[in-house]
């Protein structure tokens, strides 16, 4: 039988999934503001597979952040050629995108402090 996040046990594990909460956040905001409208169920999704303490949902969570950071370095590097192609300056946003993409992989550390680890031992 699947067991939930506890009431006592989210207090000293939740805070720690912020940071990779966050980055599916942004990365939902990512596929809206491009147009991947098909792609939004699936950073929803992942949130929602966080409140099941399984070891293949860490790896899970894992691959999909490391993919969103590539996503982000990708989606940096499209950005500065169509803007240096026009003329337009690009480096506040190659900046803000990549800064995106280190957080995004940062956040993907959480799932290997003790604490998570513990979470997500079955």
């Amino acid at each position: 039988p699947a067991r939930l996040l506890l009431p006592q046990r989210t207090s000293k594990t939740m805070w720690r999934l912020c940071f990779p909460i966050v980055s599916l956040l942004l990365m939902e905001a990512h596929f809206l503001f491009n147009g991947y409208e098909a792609l939004l169920p699936l950073p929803a999704a992942l949130a929602l597979f966080l409140l099941v303490p399984y070891r293949w949902v860490k790896w899970l969570e894992v691959g999909f952040l490391v993919f969103f950071g590539v996503e982000w370095v990708r989606t940096a590097l499209r950005l500065v050629n169509e803007r240096m192609a026009e003329g337009r300056p690009y480096t506040l946003a190659c900046v803000i995108l990549l800064v995106c993409a280190v957080y995004t992989l940062a956040s993907a550390w959480a799932f290997f402090t003790a604490k998570i680890k513990d979470h997500y031992s079955l």
